[in-house]
C-alpha cells in the first residue's frame, strides 16, 4: 500500500499526518510501530490519521508503541496549520475519540479551545480506589503512588487531571536529576492505579508567570513537548492558587502560552511547523515492501553491463521522468550525497523546495513549500530539511555528507559568512540585521551533527539530480 504523508512538529513534537481517504485498509499496530520509527521508517512520536468534510476534521492520534492516544493538542496545531497550508483554512472544528474543540489561525499563531478540564475518576480512568473526593489537590496522592522515600522527597504535591486523556502532574521542590526523572515516569505510567495508563508530567515554578515542564508521554516516553500535558498542568498551578490565569509553559522544545478563562476552559496560544511531504511503500506485515514497479527498476546483480546502462534514446527529459517514478523508501545507508533547491514564483510568493538523499542502497526524495515566501527562504530549507531528516535515521550517529547546491547564497552563507555573523550579533558588514537568522541557525546547528562538505553546482547546465530537485521544488510553488 502506498501512503502519501506529511510530516510536521510542534515545539520538537513531531508527527505524521495521513489521510485516512487513501487507506485501502486499517493500519495494524506493527505497520503503524514502523511508520513511527526513527530508523526504518519516517519516524515521529505521533501518527494521526485524519479525514475532513469542510472544516471538520477528525482525527485519531496513535503513539509509537501503537497504542492509541484520546487527543494530542501538539498535533492539533499542526493540523490546523496543515488544513490553512492546503485548504484555506483558519478555523476548525475537530473531533477526537474522547472531544471535540476548535482551533483557530490570528496572525500566524494557533489557537486551541482545549475546554475544561475534568477530576472525575472515569476520565482519569482510576477505580477500585481508596482515593476519595475530586478534589484536585488529593492531600494523599502521593502515598498512592508506587515511589520510594527518594523518589518522594523531590516532589512537593501531587495532581491528578483530565483535558481529555489523563495527566498525572507531579509539582517538584527541587531540581531531580534525569535518571530518577526517567525512573519515575516509566513507574508511573503504568501504574495499575490508572487503568488506561497515565502521562506524567514533572512541573516547577519558575515565578509568578512561568512554569517549567518536562512531560513523560504515555507510549512515548519523554517527548519536547507536550500541548496537552502544558494545558494541564497550567491548569493545575492556577486551581492551586500558584499562578494566576495566564500562563508561560516552558518545555526543552520551546513555549506555550496557556490562558484559563472565567468559565475555567483552557485556550492554548503556540506555533506549529511544516517540514516535508513524501510517500512510503508499506508491507501488510509492517515493512516496507515492493511491487512490481519497484522491482522492475532495481538492477539484479547478474545484469550485464549492457543491460543496466540507459539506452541511447534517453535524453535529459526522459531521465527526468524515470527517475521522478521512484517512490522514495527510507533514508539511504552509507556515505551520502543530497541535491537540493529552492524556487519562489514572484519573490515574494508561493514557494518550495526539494531535496534529494542518494546513498549506496537507493534514494529519497522530500519536498516543502510556503504560500508566501523568498526564494532565500527555500534555497535554505533545501538543506535543512534533508539533514533533519538524516538526523532523525541516523539518531547521534553521524552520516558523512556531501550536498549539492546551485545556490551561491547558501554555500558561501554557510562556509564563509556565518561565522563573522556571529561574532557581529548577527549583523551584516553593513549593520544590517542577517536575514532569515532562524534558518542560518538551525542550518548550522544540522551541519554540525555530520560531516559535511558543500559543492557548488551550476544550475540547468544538465546536471541530472540538479534538474530533478529544481523540478521537485518546483512543483510546490502552486501549492498555497
Amino acid at each position: 500500500m502506498k501512503i502519501s504523508f506529511d510530516k510536521m512538529q510542534g515545539l520538537g513534537n513531531d508527527f505524521v499526518f495521513v489521510e485516512e481517504a487513501q487507506l485501502s485498509e486499517n493500519l495494524s499496530e506493527e505497520n503503524i510501530k514502523f511508520l513511527c520509527n526513527r530508523k526504518f521508517g519516517i519516524g515521529c512520536d505521533t501518527l494521526v490519521i485524519y479525514r475532513r468534510k469542510k472544516n471538520e476534521v477528525a482525527s485519531k492520534f496513535f503513539n509509537s508503541d501503537g497504542s492509541e492516544a484520546e487527543i494530542c493538542v501538539n498535533a492539533s496545531r499542526c493540523l490546523a496549520l496543515l488544513m490553512k497550508k492546503n485548504f484555506g483554512i483558519f478555523e476548525l472544528d475537530l473531533k477526537t475519540k474522547s472531544k471535540n474543540y476548535k482551533t483557530k489561525i490570528v496572525d500566524e499563531k494557533i489557537f486551541v479551545n482545549v475546554g475544561r478540564p475534568s477530576f472525575s475518576h472515569e476520565d482519569l480512568g482510576i477505580s477500585g480506589s481508596k482515593i476519595s473526593g475530586k478534589n484536585i489537590d488529593i492531600d494523599d496522592l502521593l502515598n498512592h503512588l508506587d515511589l520510594n522515600r527518594d523518589e518522594i522527597s523531590y516532589i512537593d504535591r501531587a495532581c491528578a487531571i483530565s483535558v481529555g486523556n489523563p495527566h498525572l502532574i507531579l509539582f517538584l521542590k527541587k531540581f531531580i536529576p534525569q535518571k530518577i526523572k526517567q525512573k519515575v515516569g516509566e513507574k508511573l505510567e503504568k501504574f495499575s492505579l490508572f487503568k488506561n495508563r497515565i502521562n506524567v508530567s514533572f512541573a516547577k515554578i519558575i515565578n509568578e508567570l512561568e512554569i517549567q515542564l518536562e512531560v513523560f508521554e504515555r507510549g512515548v516516553g519523554f517527548t519536547l513537548a507536550c500541548g496537552s500535558g502544558a494545558s494541564a498542568a497550567a491548569f493545575a498551578a492556577h486551581k492551586l492558587k500558584l499562578l494566576g490565569d495566564k500562563i508561560r509553559v516552558k518545555q526543552p522544545g520551546g513555549d506555550l502560552e496557556i490562558f484559563i478563562k472565567p468559565d475555567n476552559s483552557i485556550i492554548q496560544k503556540g506555533s506549529a511547523n511544516y517540514v516535508f511531504e513524501g510517500k512510503i511503500l508499506l508491507g501488510s506485515d509492517g515493512v516496507d515492501s515492493f511491487d512490481e514497479d519497484v522491482i522492475s527498476e532495481k538492477k539484479s546483480a547478474g545484469e550485464s553491463k549492457e543491460q543496466s546502462e540507459e539506452k541511447p534514446e534517453d535524453g535529459p527529459k526522459e531521465k527526468l521522468k524515470k527517475a521522478a517514478e521512484k517512490l522514495p523508501e527510507k533514508i539511504p545507508d552509507g556515505k551520502l550525497k543530497i541535491y537540493t533547491d529552492g524556487a519562489c514564483s514572484g519573490n515574494p510568493g508561493p514557494g518550495g523546495w526539494g531535496a534529494i538523499i542518494i546513498g549506496n542502497d537507493g534514494e529519497f526524495e522530500l519536498c516543502g513549500g510556503e504560500a508566501d515566501t523568498t526564494n532565500n527562504r527555500m534555497e535554505l530549507l533545501g538543506p535543512i530539511g534533508a539533514l533533519k531528516k538524516i538526523s532523525e535515521a541516523r539518531g547521534t550517529e553521524s552520516a558523512e555528507i556531501e550536498i549539492f547546491t546551485d545556490s551561491s547564497y547558501v554555500k558561501n552563507g554557510i562556509t564563509n559568512w556565518i561565522e563573522n555573523w556571529e561574532k557581529n550579533n548577527w549583523k551584516t558588514s553593513s549593520k544590517a540585521p542577517v536575514k532569515n537568522k532562524e534558518l542560518w541557525i538551525e542550518l548550522r546547528d544540522q551541519v554540525t551533527r555530520h560531516k559535511v562538505t558543500w559543492r557548488w553546482v551550476k544550475g540547468h547546465s544538465g546536471d541530472l539530480y540538479n534538474e530533478r530537485v529544481d523540478e521537485l521544488a518546483r512543483s510546490k510553488c502552486s501549492k498555497k
